[in-house]
């Protein structure tokens, strides 16, 4: 039933839309209604002749997904096909499906040549009827990891490869323009390499376009990834990465300014990804974020090392994320805004989160991504409530829904920023006339943190989340653990609740977090 409030819902979520996203959202609705899908890959004049083995050196090889025989594994569940594979099975929700598609599991260090072959087959063979497969972002994946797998084995086939073009024909007439963000990239890297692969003009000239555009909006001043995920941003790294490496080592029709404009944007995004891993090469899990999906920093170095490309140091800013390193602690901090505007279908209501390490142990966490399947959990994990922030009056900083969705989204602003200090303030409550000032102030062995909420008079619930490996316990207005002391000042009471902490996809562990009810005013220091 429609009313008031879902109309405002859906009002401050499509106001923020591009213009060529609505455009391609109805066009692609009315063109597969009235037409179908239109994968028809005898309808292609396609010659066996075309397509050609690349040359990759030093490529990483995936994680064991396949399990022997037709047994896989992605996301932390296992399936066994007893009666063939279907690639459109859909027990265990869309983004498993996704992964099989993917054939991320061709490039695990196990595989065999015609075992390899045997799954790709299978796929040309049914590939008309698997629906999610030949959605974009799958495609875009598996034509990667094919042409990676061909090459790898100097695989000459002509069944393949005509199921292949077809593929990247298919993806040219249904780019992401609806969704643009990492699946617009994700499109590019596939018609770009598919396109050196079989020497097409016309896969090289669009996917070099695309990425041109994209690669200069995306990528921020600072280098981060402008989804502000850092899985998404090694996601993104890995790829930009892979295409370095063909165009290194093949000869192609690509523009000497396109594989420059690559390498310096490589260079930015490995920077950004220096700055804002912990010393052991882990990362912060802001926003949609979760173990064991993307390579790890040390990977990515040591394979852009491979390739001649160098780190630099540079400053945090435009993503919004601080990191304070210090021989005793590791402190994140993020300030970003809600981001992309346009595409926030990977950002949680978390304004003024933080991550702690002490001694190079986790102490206070993110909670981290579970699930993308639309469900009471998704929407948990991507609230006010699961973050290490303040909820004022039990409203929503960021109005995240519908899985995938952000509507009425805070805005921050930095007020004050030194060595040992930083300042800033955001409009999440402005709807019931509330501004949130976090201050965060940092030395060798204790942090402070202030809030402040200027308005009326608030119910606000401050949260702290802890690693699964910390034991807590409350004495009067602190929390003590091995690790450290945590002392609230200004708090009305101290409660220790358990939440879910995300180990990765579909696996979580229970740990305790914090609630501190105060008004107006609090003040943490935390001590060790």
């Amino acid at each position: 039933m429609i009313n008031n409030k879902s109309i405002l819902l859906y009002f401050n979520t499509l106001k923020y839309l591009k213009l060529i996203q609505i455009r391609y959202r109805i066009y692609y609705f009315l063109r597969n209604k009235f037409l179908g899908n239109q994968y028809n890959p005898n309808a292609l004049k396609f010659s066996s002749k075309l397509s050609r083995s690349l040359l990759l050196k030093d490529e990483l090889t995936s994680v064991k997904l396949w399990q022997g025989n037709n047994d896989f594994c992605f996301l932390n569940i296992e399936h066994s096909f007893k009666n063939g594979i279907d690639w459109n099975f859909d027990l265990f929700g869309k983004l498993w499906t996704y992964n099989l598609n993917y054939f991320e599991f061709l490039l695990q260090a196990d595989m065999k040549e015609d075992i390899g072959l045997n799954f790709i087959y299978d796929f040309v063979d049914k590939g008309e009827g698997a629906s999610v497969g030949l959605e974009p972002f799958p495609t875009s994946l598996r034509v990667l990891n094919w042409i990676k797998f061909l090459s790898k084995y100097k695989v000459e086939d002509s069944r393949i490869d005509k199921s292949l073009y077809a593929q990247l024909h298919h993806l040219r007439k249904n780019i992401e323009y609806h969704l643009l963000g990492n699946h617009l990239l994700e499109n590019a890297y596939a018609l770009l390499i598919g396109g050196i692969y079989f020497d097409e003009n016309e896969f090289i000239q669009f996917g070099e376009k695309i990425l041109k555009e994209q690669l200069q909006e995306q990528i921020l001043d600072d280098g981060g990834h402008f989804e502000l995920s850092p899985m998404y941003h090694k996601l993104m790294l890995y790829r930009l990465l892979d295409c370095i490496n063909i165009l290194m080592n093949n000869k192609s029709k690509v523009s000497v300014e396109l594989q420059e404009f690559m390498l310096s944007k490589a260079t930015q995004m490995l920077s950004w990804l220096d700055e804002m891993s912990y010393m052991n090469g882990d990362v912060p899990m802001f926003n949609d974020c979760s173990s064991g999906i993307a390579p790890s920093s040390n990977q990515l170095f040591l394979y852009a090392s491979k390739l001649g490309i160098r780190r630099k140091k540079i400053d945090l800013k435009e993503s919004g994320y601080r990191m304070i390193s210090r021989k005793e602690f590791e402190l994140v901090i993020d300030i970003g805004i809600v981001g992309p505007s346009y595409q926030p279908g990977h950002a949680h209501s978390d304004t003024f989160n933080f991550e702690l390490r002490l001694n190079s142990k986790p102490f206070i966490v993110d909670t981290g991504t579970s699930t993308y399947e639309k469900s009471s959990a998704r929407n948990l994990e991507r609230s006010t409530s699961s973050h290490n922030t303040v909820q004022v009056d039990g409203y929503e900083q960021s109005e995240v829904w519908g899985g995938f969705r952000v509507a009425r989204r805070a805005f921050p602003l930095i007020l004050d920023s030194s060595d040992n200090h930083i300042s800033a303030e955001h409009n999440g409550y402005q709807n019931i006339g509330c501004v949130h000032q976090r201050t965060f102030s940092w030395i060798d062995s204790q942090i402070e943190i202030f809030d402040k909420m200027h308005g009326n008079d608030y119910q606000c619930k401050a949260f702290i989340h802890f690693h699964p490996s910390v034991e807590i316990s409350i004495l009067g207005s602190a929390v003590q653990s091995k690790n450290g002391t945590i002392t609230f000042f200004g708090a009305e009471s101290v409660d220790i609740e358990c939440y879910q902490y995300a180990l990765g996809f579909n696996k979580t562990m229970e740990s305790k977090k914090i609630i501190i009810l105060f008004k107006d005013e609090l003040k943490t220091s935390i001590t060790w």
